[in-house]
């Protein structure tokens, strides 16, 4: 028998083992690299597929697309073979699981207070501090009539109260999303909504609601148009031109005016849309003594600034200068709730007031046809004089209604 140790291999074994031995280190050193190649193959082959979609929810941030979607399973397919994507994966997963948490012990504890402000606002029913905390508390349970209710015994005790005039801003810009302030809206519907008025008003042509500083006026027992009462806007100086302009003949329908502060606003919409679902919108507004903003230049300028404030992504470009007004183009990127928007803006220049005319459409893509077409209509829009009557007024039965209205 012959000693091998020097050899590494087994001590007292034969030709006949050493052969053996040999064959099956061979064969294990073949199966590991035949393993390691094929773990890298799946390697690689999971790392393209999962980069792949990964990139493609990344550009869906910007694009159209359910990029809060794919881009988890990009980074699941690669955790199932890299360290890092796996961390990543237990990181955002124990993220959520803490935000779930929060969120269900904030609606508890929004549901445990209701009773303790309730009470609070009983037994100091003066306390105006105690109502307001009890009306957030109930618009965030989604109980906005009481919340209005809430909040508009707290303006009548301190009308000047911040905390309650915001409140009430508040809901009027979520009733106005809701519709509830649409154009033809009868009276017994907006009592519905928001209870009997604090005070009622005759104009002569027209009735109005107050609530707050909320004015509802009806025309025929129909909405016509709402007044926030604060800033001005109730002493706002009659109009010396009106802004004529002929749309595309499809019967666009006024769905909603307001005036707030210096902006006399009207809405219009496509047959069988409103504010609550719509994909094309004219708007036409006045804006008192915005004629001082300056150049058309200056005017373009400052709606650019405006625009760029509340929408820090949207993108613009001039498209027509001339003497007393200016169209700008305007797209504003795709959300995860909205198509990408294009918007033509022109603004014209008054003797006293600046006059807003803007198309807005809601596609993935404008098509060149309906961008020339209404540049056209753009273009085509102009101011007309009115002249005042015998008791110096200027008598307009509507200040923005397109000539192509039934």
């Amino acid at each position: 028998m012959v000693n091998l140790n020097t050899n590494n291999y087994p001590a007292f074994v034969g030709p006949k083992e050493v052969g053996i031995y040999l064959v099956f280190n061979y064969l294990k050193s073949r199966l590991a690299r035949i393993y390691t190649a094929r773990h890298l193959a799946k390697r690689l082959i999971i790392g393209v597929v999962g980069f792949t979609i990964l990139a493609i929810g990344v550009v869906m941030m910007v694009l159209p697309g359910p990029a809060f979607i794919v881009i988890p399973i990009g980074v699941g397919i690669l955790a199932t073979e890299f360290a890092w994507a796996k961390r990543l994966l237990r990181k955002v997963e124990e993220k959520l699981r803490g935000q779930t948490r929060k969120t269900e012990y904030k609606e508890e504890s929004k549901k445990k207070n209701l009773p303790e402000l309730k009470l609070a606002v009983e037994s100091t029913p003066d306390d105006v501090a105690a109502r307001g905390n009890y009306a957030m508390a109930l618009y965030q349970n989604d109980n906005l009539a009481e919340s209005w209710l809430q909040l508009l015994a707290g303006y009548r005790l301190q009308p000047k109260h911040r905390g309650i005039a915001k409140g009430i801003g508040v809901l009027m810009s979520e009733f106005e999303q809701a519709g509830v302030f649409r154009v033809g809206t009868p009276e017994a519907t907006i009592q519905s909504k928001l209870g009997p008025p604090q005070q009622q008003v005759d104009l002569g042509s027209r009735q109005r609601w107050v609530y707050a500083f909320l004015a509802v006026d009806f025309k025929s027992g129909l909405l016509h148009e709402i007044v926030d009462l604060r800033a001005g806007a109730e002493d706002m100086p009659e109009p010396t031109e009106v802004l004529s302009v002929d749309l595309d003949g499809r019967s666009w329908q006024c769905g909603s005016r307001r005036k707030q502060q210096v902006y006399a606003t009207a809405v219009y919409f496509v047959p069988n849309e409103d504010v609550t679902s719509w994909t094309e919108q004219v708007e036409i507004e006045r804006i008192t003594g915005g004629a001082q903003a300056g150049s058309p230049q200056e005017m373009g300028q400052l709606v650019v600034k405006q625009v760029k404030q509340r929408h820090p992504d949207a993108s613009h470009r001039v498209l027509n200068t001339d003497e007393n007004s200016v169209i700008v183009a305007f797209v504003f990127p795709a959300s995860s709730s909205n198509k990408e928007r294009y918007q033509l803006v022109r603004l014209l220049k008054g003797q006293r007031d600046m006059h807003r005319l803007a198309y807005t459409i809601k596609t993935d893509e404008l098509s060149e046809e309906t961008q020339s077409r209404w540049l056209n209509i753009m273009k085509s829009a102009s101011l007309t004089k009115i002249e005042p009557n015998d008791d110096g007024k200027n008598e307009v039965e509507d200040l923005h209604e397109p000539s192509d209205l039934p």
